[in-house]
């Protein structure tokens, strides 16, 4: 139960039926999120898993990008999401890219995958030149998501005592040809990525 008022000196705010405010399941009380850019010349997205970061490397400890929260309580409840740009070099076939969302109790020495989910990418289209003058204008760009939806903490594995939750992403395509690229964007942002953990009653 919480007490809210409309303002320091004002009244409760109440439940349609009169008694103190109750917040449903799904209120947010804690929202950790991260955003950052892929480098041109690090966003091949591999035919082996890579950890989403700055880079796409075989390497994630200095470059993955990583949401944490602290003191996460098993009786809660917690969602996770990450999306970003992705681009088909390819004229003419699909590229099938995986998403995994991975999540951490003991500082990130340990991963346990908590969902994933596969898109496919249509090709591009030869010869229609994009405003940014590299890319195929018709087609091979899309944003790709995947999101752990409302789950208990125990659902994430979260145990009474842990002194946090962290959550990443990673990411693998079936065949050469694809990178993490955004349309349209300033120079240098290449791939935008966010990443979110949100701690729910």
């Amino acid at each position: 139960m919480v007490t809210l008022r409309v303002s320091p000196s004002g009244p409760d705010v109440l439940n349609d039926a009169g008694g103190p405010f109750s917040p449903g399941t799904g209120a947010r009380l804690r929202l950790a999120q991260r955003t950052t850019q892929i480098g041109p010349t690090t966003n091949t997205i591999d035919t082996t898993e890579r950890v989403i970061g700055s880079e796409l490397a075989a390497d994630p400890n200095a470059t993955q990008l990583v949401v944490q929260l602290a003191d996460p309580d098993p009786k809660l409840n917690y969602i996770a999401s990450v999306k970003l740009d992705v681009f088909n070099t390819l004229d003419d076939t699909v590229i099938n890219i995986t998403l995994k969302l991975e999540a951490s109790r003991d500082g990130g020495t340990t991963w346990v995958q908590l969902n994933n989910n596969e898109h496919g990418v249509a090709p591009a289209v030869t010869g229609a030149a994009s405003p940014d003058g590299e890319h195929a204008d018709s087609g091979g760009f899309r944003q790709i998501e995947l999101t752990r939806p409302l789950t208990s903490g125990a659902g994430f594995g979260i145990v009474a005592g842990d002194a946090s939750i962290r959550v990443r992403g990673t990411i693998q395509a079936d065949q050469a040809g694809a990178f993490a690229d955004s349309r349209n964007v300033s120079p240098g942002n290449f791939g935008t990525v966010v990443l979110q953990l949100e701690e729910c009653f």
